[in-house]
């Protein structure tokens, strides 16, 4: 009785193999779960770093419109601001539609949220919010 029967010798490398392999299992499972979660917390950055990047603070908004508004090409214009504690509201009044144009696309090729545009013949209105 000195010898180990290699039947119990094969069993115990059957029950290991099947208990390793439970094992990776729900090792694997646990990664995927994780990595599912990384990648939600992934996407949510990418969120955060843009609305971030797109944020723009309230001293640069006024800044900008001033500059805008300051311009030596809207001289001939009429333009009055109003601001109030969420928005600026922007009025240009002229005749010459070209420079309605140029300012137009002066606004908004900046980085504003524009609350509201009317534009008409001669004016255009637009709320800028801070």
């Amino acid at each position: 009785m000195n010898r180990i029967n290699p039947l119990y010798i094969l069993a115990l490398f059957l029950v290991l193999a099947l208990y390793s392999f439970t094992v990776v299992k729900d090792k694997e499972q646990d990664f995927l779960s994780h990595n599912a979660e990384f990648n939600q917390l992934l996407t949510k950055a990418k969120e955060y770093k843009k609305l971030k990047s797109n944020n723009i603070d309230r001293n640069k908004v006024i800044k900008t419109i001033n500059q805008i508004t300051t311009d030596s090409r809207f001289k001939k214009a009429k333009i009055t601001t109003n601001k109030s504690k969420k928005s600026i509201s922007l009025k240009i009044k002229t005749d010459d539609f070209r420079l309605l144009n140029k300012f137009v696309n002066r606004v908004l090729n900046e980085k504003l949220s524009i609350l509201k545009l009317e534009i008409k013949r001669n004016k255009i209105n637009m709320d800028i919010g801070l």
